[in-house]
């Protein structure tokens, strides 16, 4: 089947904006479009028999005003599920920094068996809307947890279970302290900004290290992107080959794919960057840890089900306390050994097995 029809089969409906006049950005915002599909796509027509090509939905959800954009747009992949039986409560999708939500491709069709799934852009990456938050980190968290409680007000959602990986932990989590009543279970995929601040871990650091470490705080970090130029794409491709223990097996026969998704991702107003910057100390931790937070805050009704790589740069303690203070039965840890940070990515199988099965606990579909 050729690549044509299966565009046919498996977009069922895509908003996109152009303007009449082709602009800088509206060029990028296109190429970020069609990147984003060809990810989709690629995965779907490279998947092995067993997965099923489900049809899937593409909308951009009018949330309304919020920082410097009257309307702002998430945009919002939704996967159908498999069954004909009444489906499980929904799941929803959010991704890690300086990528979106088709960078879940080949985790889409295993977890909608018995279930809706979204995979959305947070407000300022992918192709959702650049709008500029505050520069104060609670402000912006504020504003970004908002954005996901008006996504959730449009599409309908009453309740369901949320899915975040590393930064998208990090901001799923924030939306469960204040909407807990809409979160019926949290899974957080190697997520940041748990941990709280040690001045003695980058004191360990090389002296260029701290020097990295300090500019890193008043520059975004993938500026050189975008200073590059269309060269750019060459720097993406670079970065990541250096993690090809993965990239390698993943889409293999077509190695150009994630990369231009991901420099697409970069290339646009760097709101989402920012974001990250305003909420970051040091650049690997954040102002407002999360960790302690959740076990000060977060209601004993929302279970947690963590999971792990054991090659990551993420540290298990903040988890391994919330486990000890709220039960093994409410706070689950999982661990895949032989993994790094991306672990939906990097180990596509384990990770949809344990999310299957952490679904088939939290919310059994007859």
């Amino acid at each position: 089947m050729t690549s044509d029809v299966y565009r046919q089969v498996l977009i069922r409906k895509i908003v996109v904006r152009s303007s009449t006049t082709p602009t800088k950005t509206t060029k990028s915002r296109n190429l970020m479009s069609f990147a984003s599909r060809d990810l989709l796509l690629r995965h779907k027509i490279g998947a092995p028999i067993k997965v099923t090509a489900k049809p899937y939905e593409i909308i951009d959800v009018d949330i309304g005003c919020l920082g410097d954009i009257r309307h702002c747009k998430i945009h919002t992949i939704k996967q159908v599920p498999s069954s004909s039986n009444p489906p499980g409560l929904p799941l929803l999708l959010v991704h890690g920094f300086g990528c979106g939500g088709a960078i879940f491709a080949p985790n889409l069709d295993a977890l909608s068996e018995t279930r809706d799934v979204y995979a959305i852009d947070m407000l300022g990456f992918g192709q959702s809307s650049r709008a500029s938050l505050s520069n104060n980190a609670l402000e912006a968290e504020i504003q970004m947890v908002h954005s996901i409680e008006m996504w959730r007000s449009r599409v309908k959602l009453d309740q369901f279970i949320l899915l975040g990986h590393s930064l998208g932990g990090f901001v799923s989590s924030a939306y469960a302290l204040r909407y807990s009543s809409r979160v019926h279970h949290l899974i957080l995929e190697d997520p940041w900004g748990f941990a709280e601040f040690d001045p003695t871990r980058k004191n360990r650091l090389p002296l260029w290290g701290r020097a990295i470490t300090n500019t890193l705080e008043y520059i975004n970090v993938l500026s050189a992107i975008r200073a590059a130029g269309p060269a750019g794409f060459g720097m993406m491709k670079k970065i990541l080959n250096a993690r090809s223990y993965y990239m390698s097996g993943y889409l293999s026969h077509m190695p150009d794919t994630i990369p231009e998704y991901l420099y697409h991702c970069n290339v646009r107003r760097p709101t989402g960057e920012e974001f990250f910057r305003h909420i970051s100390h040091k650049f690997g931790w954040t102002r407002h840890p999360m960790g302690k937070r959740m076990v000060e805050d977060l209601p004993i009704s929302v279970g947690i089900t963590f999971i792990f790589g054991t090659r990551t740069f993420i540290t298990r303690k903040p988890s391994i306390i919330l486990q000890n203070k709220r039960g093994e039965d409410n706070v689950v840890i999982n661990v895949i050994d032989d993994c790094g940070h991306t672990i939906h990515l990097e180990r596509p199988q384990e990770f949809n097995d344990i999310v299957r099965k952490t679904l088939a606990r939290v919310d059994p579909v007859s």
